[in-house]
């Protein structure tokens, strides 16, 4: 998230929007790592992030939906300083 954001913008992530996979609660037990750094490093299962008007959201979610993708809202965007901030870690 941190690249494409412009510097006037931060992202508000909700941590807990979204299952993670097992694999990572595995890989951060064995390798003794952080919270933050994990989300950092691996982004916790999230493979593709759409940043999309508020007002477009649901209808978004119900098209990926009839796809049979599966898709969640995981924050949003704000006015800030070009940082992604977790919540809920």
């Amino acid at each position: 998230m941190k690249r494409i954001l412009p510097e006037n913008c931060d992202a508000k992530i909700v941590s807990d929007s979204w299952r993670i996979p097992p694999i990572f609660a595995l890989l951060q037990r064995l390798g003794n790592i952080e919270n933050e750094e994990m989300f950092k490093v691996f982004n916790m299962g999230i493979g593709l992030v759409m940043v999309v008007s508020k007002k477009q959201t649901n209808k978004i979610l119900t098209q990926l939906s009839s796809l049979k993708e599966t898709a969640y809202r995981i924050g949003e965007i704000t006015f800030g300083r070009g940082e992604v901030k977790l919540f809920n870690l």
